[in-house]
């Protein structure tokens, strides 16, 4: 059942076209309608079933349909500008410090498992079969997922408040 919202609006004004010049490339003036469709088909809850507050960035695998998601357990992990938390995360909050994968073909959760402090802005790696999960407080981690179950491969210390990571998928190398 669809969620009510905001009111869907119609088509947009077509676009007037561009004259036909004869020219079968120029699309022989007929314009294009466009379609704004707003759009939500379910609510997941994540965590495990925990309250969750703070669910931080998004990756999504496009082989398996999977949404990897941190719950980070604030609204902001330790950024600058965060007048009404301290930032940093509440020890031991119900769905703190994990990562929720999310099948959001068949809206469902399909686990929520430990991962490292504040976690935020997950990096998906389709050709090593990874999941990078930014751990912006404590020690600073990334946290190596498997992206099927979630369990836990390794974890690299990088230092700082790492919240996003630039990855060249071609050679493995990140820029955190």
């Amino acid at each position: 059942n669809p969620i009510p919202g905001p009111v869907v609006p119609g088509p947009v004004a077509p676009d007037p076209g561009t004259p036909d010049t004869g020219d079968p490339g120029d699309g022989g003036g007929a314009p294009e309608p466009v379609t704004v469709v707003h759009s939500l088909t379910a609510v997941v809850p994540l965590g495990g079933g925990r309250p969750v507050k703070g669910a931080e960035g998004i990756a999504l695998d496009a082989t398996t349909g999977l949404a990897y998601i941190g719950l980070n357990g604030n609204i902001v992990s330790g950024c600058e500008g965060d007048a009404s938390l301290g930032g940093v995360p509440l020890p031991g909050s119900a769905g703190s410090n994990q990562m929720s994968i999310v099948n959001p073909s068949l809206s469902i959760e399909v686990a929520a498992v430990p991962t490292g402090q504040a976690p935020i802005w997950p990096t998906l790696d389709p050709n090593r079969g990874v999941v990078y999960m930014m751990g912006s407080g404590g020690a600073g981690t990334v946290t190596v997922h498997d992206p099927i179950d979630g369990r836990t491969l390794g974890t690299i210390v990088v230092g700082g408040k790492p919240h996003m990571g630039g990855l060249d998928h071609t050679t493995g190398l990140m820029v955190v």
